[in-house]
C-alpha cells in the first residue's frame, strides 16, 4: 500500500507528537514525582488525601531551604516509609526546642503555621554536614526529628514544588 504525500505528513505529525509527549513524560518522571499525603502530622497545611508534586532534582542540586516541605525516607514500623515534613534545621544549625518554642542558632523561629502553636519536647542538637531537622506542622502528633533524630541528606527524596488544588481533600473528618 502506498501513501500519498498528505498521508505521510499526517503520520509524521502524529509520530512527532507522540515522541514529544514521551520525552516530556520521561523528563517529568526523572525530575518530578507525585506524592499522596497520609497522616495527621502536617495538619492543617496538608491533610490525608492531599496530593503534591515533588522535585528530586531540587534536593540533588541542594535547593532546599528552611521552611520548605520535603519528602524523606525513614524507618517506621520495621520498614522504610515516605513522610512529608517541614524543613526546620539546615546543616550546621543549632536546633533548640525549649518551653514550647523552636530556636535556630539562638533565634526564635516564627511559626504561625504550627497547629496549636506549641512544640512539645526538649531538644538541643547541632546538625552535622549532611543533617537536616524536620518537623510536622501538627507538632503534638508528628513523628519527626524530635523522635528519630536528624535526617541525613541521602534520606531526602524530594522537595514539594506544587500542590494539586483539585485533589485538596476537604472532606477528611466530616
Amino acid at each position: 500500500m502506498c501513501m500519498n504525500a498528505k498521508d505521510k505528513k499526517k503520520v509524521k505529525t502524529v509520530v512527532c507528537c507522540l515522541v514529544e509527549f514521551l520525552l516530556f513524560a520521561a523528563i517529568v518522571f526523572v525530575f518530578c514525582w507525585p506524592f499522596k499525603v497520609e497522616g495527621v502530622s502536617m495538619e492543617d497545611t496538608f491533610v490525608t488525601g492531599d496530593r503534591v508534586m515533588i522535585s528530586r532534582a531540587m534536593v540533588f542540586l541542594g535547593h532546599c531551604t528552611r521552611g520548605d516541605f520535603v519528602v524523606c525516607k525513614v524507618p517506621l514500623y520495621g520498614k522504610e516509609e515516605y513522610i512529608i515534613k517541614r524543613l526546620v534545621g539546615l546543616p550546621h544549625d543549632v536546633v533548640r526546642i525549649e518551653q514550647g518554642f523552636v530556636y535556630i542558632n539562638d533565634t526564635l523561629l516564627t511559626e504561625d503555621y504550627v497547629k496549636g502553636g506549641y512544640t512539645p519536647g526538649h531538644v538541643e542538637r547541632t546538625l552535622g554536614d549532611d543533617e537536616y531537622f524536620l518537623m510536622g506542622d501538627n507538632r503534638a502528633k508528628s513523628y519527626d526529628s524530635r523522635v528519630i533524630g536528624p535526617i541525613k541528606e541521602d534520606q531526602l527524596v524530594g522537595k514539594v514544588i506544587f500542590q494539586f488544588p483539585w485533589f485538596k481533600n476537604d472532606f477528611v473528618g466530616r
